[in-house]
């Protein structure tokens, strides 16, 4: 079996990411490895492949209990035999598995630092052949990290007890001089150092004034009554009395900060990742402890220590790859609060001041007019040769906005015939008077807002749609089914009785209509929505049942491309991305009758998967 026969039955994949190869490559040959790349960029894997391929004990180095048990479970799920040696495994549980270990059965064990440099461990480990030592989050081994952890340090004694054994530091976030403290803290030998882009082009950056901070998080959260978010506050208080402040709106949110009890903050993150619970406001804590890929927005209600800090934190967000939101509250006040702080500590003279310069370089982020993908990226040392991202405060700013109050005054009609019963990528099939399969119907015909802007394209649409719910004249609500209905104002707006202008961002004219369904903005395929939400329903229903989060059944992206291609066979099945042997052995029977069902039920007759036969 080749290397990449295991990428594909296990991870279903059939092709590796920029710098997975090269860091594959270098462990293989018993290279030292330090690979910084952005959240969502495929670090786990590269060490993940080997001992499985090899059938080789992999060690995984990971600062959390509860990341490491969903890493454990994500694996587990994919038919890869992963364990964890924790503090909250009873005797019985370690003998099991220290017996597993001796025995060859396990590829991948994850454990603390703590735990990995203690004698007991050690002794485990001494006969037993390994493949890797992985150390995850690598930049708390740094003082000059933003995560600094003591433990950390302890993790010297890996290249004195196992010489020979290749080492792997992964990080989403290193300056240049946490970078180099990794190598030397670590004694790392002539490491492949490997440097990807920190750039994540699915994320939208938005700094505002935090006057009514908590007015506009609970309108921006009731406008997205259907998606996970995180909301980091500065202070235990805050994150309870913010907490509170949601659960008095109506709004699902539990706290999670360092001085609630172990098994609290245990419940109330699997609460978050089971979807059981919408939000969590958390302080720091909640950093590097999750481990869910369809969270669709972070918010900062207070300013975070520093850049490194801001950007990890907002790479919580859509790790799956699609488009989330990522708002950040500031006031110029916020700073002396934390400069106070810090000078309280007991760190040293030399150590605050660096603290110091970390934050006067966020509050220069947060003031500066230019673009924040721009400023990010520059002070990790990247280039950003881009003048627009499209993707943050700034960018839009400078984007031409017009009044489009007769393109507004559409939508809001559509919206209205439909009396709230559609979502946002019916009533823009609409608008354009697509020629999509499910639009056939005499129903969506005879509607007077049908094609009544087709000289708009599909993409510009669904954009104002968003911005009509950014400024309050729509609203979105229901989870599995989200639908898009008036607003008071729309209403007011709708009937006539104010004439002021809308504004919104420029359209574009396609000089023609748009043909098929709802564009991904994961990639170029269109899918098909009403499948994607019976496949959608049918997933979440398995992880409630299975008591597991819903990204271990399948992800969304997963489901998109289900939904694009109409996979009926296993062959076509595994070609979808995310898919593997295992997932086809537990769910394909299941997926595929339901695809088979409504292409029958639609006219839809063989899959939709021009792609050669193989996975991108």
């Amino acid at each position: 079996m080749s290397l990449y026969d295991t990428l594909r039955d296990y991870w279903g994949y059939s092709s590796f990411l920029p710098q997975q190869t090269e860091a594959i490559s270098a462990i293989y040959l018993k290279q030292d490895v330090l690979l910084l790349k952005a959240t969502g960029g495929g670090k786990s894997l590269c060490y993940q492949i080997l001992p499985v391929h090899e059938k080789k004990l992999g060690i995984v180095v990971s600062p959390l209990i509860s990341l490491m048990k969903d890493q454990v479970d994500d694996l587990c799920q994919k038919g890869i035999r992963a364990v964890t040696l924790n503090s909250d495994s009873t005797p019985d549980e370690k003998r099991r598995t220290e017996t597993a270990i001796r025995e060859g059965k396990i590829h991948l064990l994850y454990v603390s630092p703590e735990r990995f440099v203690s004698e007991r461990f050690v002794r485990l480990l001494k006969n037993i052949p390994l493949s890797l030592i992985a150390i995850d989050e690598a930049h708390c081994i740094s003082r000059w990290g933003h995560d600094f952890r003591p433990d950390y340090r302890k993790l010297r004694m890996i290249k004195k007890t196992w010489p020979d054994v290749p080492v792997i530091a992964v990080t989403a976030t290193a300056t240049r001089e946490v970078k180099d403290d990794i190598v030397r803290q670590l004694n790392l030998k002539d490491p492949c150092v490997l440097i990807g882009s920190f750039n994540r082009t699915n994320l939208n950056y938005e700094i505002r004034e935090s006057g009514n901070a908590k007015g506009e998080i609970i309108a921006f959260l009731n406008n997205h009554r259907d998606e996970s978010g995180i909301i980091y506050c500065f202070s235990r208080k805050s994150t309870e009395e913010l907490s509170q402040c949601l659960r008095e709106n109506g709004i699902s949110s539990l706290p999670y900060h360092a001085g609630l009890k172990d098994n609290v903050r245990r419940k109330n993150q699997e609460s978050f990742v089971r979807d059981k619970t919408q939000i969590i406001c958390a302080t720091v804590a909640f950093g590097m402890g999750i481990n869910k890929p369809d969270i669709r927005f972070v918010i900062h209600y207070e300013l975070p220590k520093d850049i490194e800090s801001y950007y990890q934190e907002t790479g919580r967000a859509g790790r799956d790859g699609l488009h989330s939101e990522c708002i950040l509250f500031y006031n110029r006040g916020d700073s002396a609060k934390q400069i106070w702080l810090i000078d309280k500590g007991d760190s040293d003279k030399d150590y605050k001041e660096v603290q110091k310069k970390k934050l006067f370089s966020l509050t220069r982020f947060c003031e500066s007019p230019v673009c924040r993908r721009h400023a990010l990226l520059t002070y990790f040392g990247e280039e950003y040769e881009q003048k627009n991202c499209e993707m943050c405060d700034n960018c839009r700013k400078e984007n031409p906005r017009v009044d489009a109050k007769e393109y507004a005054w559409k939508v809001l009609a559509c919206v209205s015939e439909l009396n709230g019963q559609l979502g946002r990528g019916k009533i823009v099939q609409i608008l354009s008077g697509s020629s999509a399969k499910e639009m056939e119907s005499l129903r969506f015909r005879k509607l007077k807002s049908f094609g009544t802007v087709v000289e708009i394209s599909e993409k510009q649409l669904e954009q104002w749609v968003d911005e009509l719910v950014f400024q309050g004249y729509l609203t979105r609500s229901g989870r599995r089914y989200p639908v898009v209905s008036l607003s008071k104002e729309g209403k007011t707006y709708l009937n006539g009785q104010t004439g002021a202008p809308i504004f919104l961002s420029k359209p574009k004219k396609t000089g023609g209509k748009s043909h098929g369904g709802e564009k991904c903005n994961l990639s170029d395929v269109r899918y098909n929505q009403s499948l994607f939400s019976l496949l959608r329903v049918q997933r979440d229903d398995i992880a409630r049942r299975a008591g597991l989060p819903k990204y271990m059944i399948f992800t969304d992206p997963s489901l998109i491309e289900m939904a694009a291609y109409y996979p009926q066979t296993k062959a076509d099945f595994l070609n979808i991305k995310g898919v593997g042997v295992a997932k086809w052995n537990s769910y394909g029977d299941i997926f595929t009758t339901i695809i088979s069902n409504f292409c029958i039920e639609n006219g839809i007759t063989g899959t939709n998967d021009t792609r050669s036969g193989a996975k991108k």
